[in-house]
């Protein structure tokens, strides 16, 4: 199924008129599944279109369709609620309006005579005559219009349905399929349109700034938005990163009939990066590259995964940079703006030249033919081409990570920071995503290798996140260097281990099947702080997505249970040093909601067959996950402290790491010496002396034992068997046959809950 498609019908004036047929010259081509696609198209347009204004019309039509056996209340609602614009695939499981198809499918294989050829010509003139309707059948490949009418008179003021009809050709038979698809009059689908720019904006901050900048455009109902460029002619880049910050809104927004892709150009022919590279927000033309690339996620693949579609999204952003550049002559009318936009452009330009060399060589590489390899020798190749790929990941930045020869220039630094910035954070992306497929097919060449160099790009990427949220009171302006310092190490170790790994000969004791356990447990073993500040932004995330989760619904189970498991995951300290942030996350809650968080962690993540019946009863009980949704707000709420050390230890480190990579700065690079009387040195030894105040004065414990999960306890119980003898029944009820033998299973363990303390 596909997003609605506008058409202009005017093209056929020529062949037929359409107002005074009653049909709307203007429409939306709404997809249906395939599977009884013209009954489907025929019920929704026929009761959409319906005048509800007036009694019994809505009532009359669906008594046409049905004969009287669906309430038509419950029809009136389901129609009522759909709205392709917003979900196309949802009125498909709406259990009302399945059984309005099936009476409808009903109706017309009673009025065939069993005789007649099913022709779908013939089908659609007898839906005709059975609901006293104009049909008109549009072939889109054709490019011809047919009209069915329910006899040969004139019927000007009888309900218009109008069918796209379009041809698919079957590969291997070369057959043409049939398929057809429902229209929708412009007018009633501006109205749902709009309805779904509303509702996609209710989960965004600014929706009302959003709302009051798109009001003129809209009340214009027109065809196709350009709601991007509208936004950015008013300035709103803060808006507009909120908004293509959620992949998800982006892609309603587009099939509501907004125009969300960067790369179409205004009536001006200026793309929407013409007008993001004048913004204050030098950011904002990366995060729409972003989304150009990746085909505007219409497609699974993207830039980390890039495919032929991905690789020609890359020329096509390259001749639109280029035209905007010539047409704007340099953005010469810009003034003193002009300077920083022609930067902004120039780096997106070799921006977008580093990924159009590193996923044409990707491709080239997963591209080469295997041959006729036996199973050890098809391994070998597969660890030689993902050893190749990562080569070339590494290279390519080599390759594109200066802008001149900056080195030790700070102010060099910051002229380019954005596009540094981004490079980096697209490099680091493209090489952890390749480099646990070469940890699943080849061993390091060196203990510790692959960490190493994990450790490094993780250092970078934390160092330039963090270094504006340190805080120091004094000027701080030297800090700029540590970020600049952690980029030169990186670069450094990445030549080492390109060495390395260059130099290692491959042979087949090399080859493993899967990542072995010491890659996984030693990884990031240089940085425990770094390792830490991934357990509590994880941990957060969750926490915090559980919470703000609107009440009701699957989604919202689905995220606390989530929530559930990351919280018994980050208390979990075996094989932990004993200075992780685990063990003080431990210290923040009693030991017996220690023991209930573990035991649900283990359950969810562990689930029998037998089980998964009494998750789906459990998860039918709204008032039990509020209450745990409050539960994991009081676990929240407990484990601030905790979360206010880690920052202070990660502001510790990577200051003192700053600190060291100074030392090693060449005395030709005339960088300022940072002795023990540098207000910077002075200001880090105050964090430390912070710091130790504060790890003496911690005492989570003590709040800890407040905090007491009985929801919690209550859903693992359900889990593992131990409901009340009324639900019990309940759910045994629900069991399927082949899970009843399990009786024994969760007698046994009733009788082990029975010996546990729960609270």
């Amino acid at each position: 199924m596909f997003s609605p498609i506008p058409h202009d019908l005017t093209i056929y004036d020529d062949k037929f008129e359409f107002e005074k047929n009653g049909f709307c010259p203007h429409q939306w081509e709404i997809s249906v599944k395939q599977k009884n696609c013209i009954i489907w198209s025929v019920v929704l347009s026929y009761l959409k279109s319906a005048d509800f204004t007036v009694p019994g019309k809505f009532e009359e039509r669906l008594n046409r369709l049905t004969k009287n056996m669906i309430d038509p209340e419950l029809a009136k609602s389901a129609i009522l609620d759909f709205n392709p614009f917003f979900n196309k695939h949802k009125c498909f499981f709406d259990e009302t309006l399945q059984e309005i198809v099936l009476y409808f499918k009903k109706v017309v294989k009673d009025k065939r005579p069993s005789k007649e050829s099913k022709s779908v010509r013939k089908g659609i003139k007898m839906i005709s005559l059975l609901l006293k309707s104009n049909i008109l059948i549009v072939s889109l490949r054709s490019k011809n219009l047919y009209l069915i009418t329910p006899s040969n008179g004139n019927f000007t003021d009888a309900p218009a349905i109008t069918l796209f009809c379009r041809e698919y050709s079957n590969k291997e038979t070369q057959d043409l399929t049939l398929r057809f698809t429902l229209s929708l009059s412009k007018d009633l689908c501006w109205e749902l349109r709009n309805n779904a720019f509303q509702i996609l904006l209710e989960s965004t901050e600014s929706r009302d700034i959003v709302h009051n900048a798109m009001q003129a455009l809209t009340e214009k109902k027109e065809k196709k938005i350009n709601i991007l460029i509208a936004l950015l002619k008013k300035n709103l880049t803060r808006e507009i990163s909120e908004l293509y910050d959620s992949p998800y809104t982006m892609r309603k927004l587009a099939d509501a009939g907004f125009e969300t892709d960067p790369r179409v150009v205004d009536v001006d022919g200026f793309s929407a990066f013409y007008y993001a590279a004048q913004s204050c927000d030098k950011n904002l033309v990366y995060i729409l590259y972003r989304y150009a690339a990746n085909s505007c996620n219409e497609s699974d693949n993207t830039y980390r995964d890039p495919d032929p579609g991905i690789i020609s999204n890359f020329s096509t952003l390259e001749e639109i940079l280029n035209e905007d550049c010539a047409r704007s002559e340099n953005f010469k009318n810009l003034g003193d703006r002009a300077e920083q936009a022609l930067l902004t452009y120039q780096h997106l330009q070799r921006f977008n030249d580093f990924l159009t060399q590193v996923s044409h060589g990707i491709n080239e590489i997963r591209g080469r033919p295997e041959g006729q390899l036996n199973d050890d020798l098809r391994k070998m190749d597969r660890a030689k081409k993902q050893k190749e790929i990562i080569l070339l990941i590494l290279d390519k930045y080599g390759a594109f990570f200066a802008v001149g020869q900056e080195e030790f220039n700070i102010s060099e630094y910051t002229k380019h920071k954005t596009y540094y910035d981004n490079l980096d954070l697209t490099v680091a992306l493209l090489f952890f995503d390749n480099m646990f497929l070469l940890k699943s097919r080849l061993k390091s060449p060196r203990e510790g290798l692959y960490s190493e160099l994990e450790s490094s790009f993780l250092l970078s990427a934390v160092t330039k996140v963090k270094i504006q949220d340190l805080g120091f009171e004094s000027d701080s302006g030297d800090l700029t260097i540590i970020p600049l310092l952690e980029r030169r190490n990186l670069r450094e170790n990445i030549k080492e281990f390109c060495s390395i790994l260059r130099e290692k000969e491959m042979v087949k004791e090399d080859i493993v099947d899967c990542i072995p356990k010491p890659e996984i447990t030693g990884m990031l073993s240089n940085f425990l702080q770094l390792k830490d500040e991934i357990l509590i932004s994880r941990l957060d995330h969750y926490l915090r997505t559980a919470l703000k989760t609107v009440e009701g619904g699957m989604k919202q189970k689905f995220v606390i249970e989530r929530a559930l498991q990351v919280i018994g995951e980050s208390i979990n300290i075996e094989n932990v040093a004993p200075d992780s942030i685990r063990h003080l996350l431990r210290k923040c809650l009693p030991e017996d909601t220690l023991t209930v968080l573990k035991r649900t962690r283990n359950t969810l993540s562990h689930l029998e067959s037998f089980q998964f019946p009494l998750k789906f009863n459990t998860e039918e009980d709204d008032t039990l996950f509020r209450s745990i949704q409050s539960e994991i707000r009081d676990i929240k709420e407990a484990f601030k402290e905790a979360f206010d050390i880690q920052r202070v230890r990660l502001k510790e480190f990577i200051i003192d790491s700053g600190l060291k990579s100074i030392q090693n700065i060449p005395q030709s690079a005339g960088v300022e010496v940072f002795n023990e009387d540098h207000q910077l040195v002075r200001d880090m030894e105050n964090f430390k002396d912070s710091l130790r105040k504060r790890m003496s004065e911690f005492k989570c414990g003590t709040n800890g034992h407040r905090v007491s999960v009985p929801n919690i306890n209550e859903f693992c119980r359900r889990l593992m068997g131990y409901a009340s003898k009324s639900d019990e029944k309940q759910i045994r009820g629900e069991i399927p046959p082949e899970v009843k033998n399990r009786e024994d299973a969760i007698h046994n363990l009733e009788e082990e809950g029975r010996k546990e303390e729960f609270l």
